[in-house]
């Protein structure tokens, strides 16, 4: 397997931290709106008889469960991505892709990495990269978890599967 095999192999893991961000995005504008509800009754608003408009806490509800659907897709397409790198048989090569990809903020280096678990750079470089040939073999990109971006505030998901 060459190296533009591993890279995309490796640019697909990478998509765990962007799923984790959208997350975050989801979680605090949710925590927004909450306060936004706490602050505001609806009976304090003025009432318009031109036209009907909703109710503030009815277009919040709406919105609410919008990026709760949103968050629970992100979490869902997370967690396949998590057990497919489950699936690889040597340990090792395992931790090592769950160090790098999914506790990406404690181990954002190889160097790091290497020097946490007593290894030398050159060995944990050459087991990252056999990992990740490793997971192209275990994982076909067709079982790979599809998702793009249409923009930065719309997320579409294009095809999710629940199968490793």
């Amino acid at each position: 397997m060459g190296i533009r095999e591993m890279n995309k192999a490796k640019i697909y893991l990478q998509k765990i931290k962007t799923l984790d961000r959208w997350i975050a995005t989801c979680e605090a504008e949710l925590d927004e709106i909450e306060r936004g509800e706490r602050r505001t009754s609806w009976m304090d608003e003025r009432v318009q008889t031109s036209r009907r408009q909703e109710a503030p806490f009815e277009a919040s509800s709406i919105r609410k469960v919008d990026l709760q659907n949103k968050m629970n897709d992100y979490i869902a397409m997370r967690e396949v991505m998590r057990r497919q790198i489950d699936c690889l048989d040597v340990e090792p090569m395992r931790d090592i892709l769950i160090a790098l990809y999914v506790h990406y903020s404690k181990y954002p280096t190889l160097k790091i990495f290497a020097a946490d678990t007593g290894r030398s750079y050159d060995h944990v470089r050459h087991l990252h990269g056999d990992a990740l040939e490793a997971f192209r073999h275990k994982v076909p990109e067709r079982k790979w978890v599809k998702f793009r971006s249409n923009n930065t505030k719309s997320h579409k998901l294009t095809q999710f599967r629940t199968t490793v």
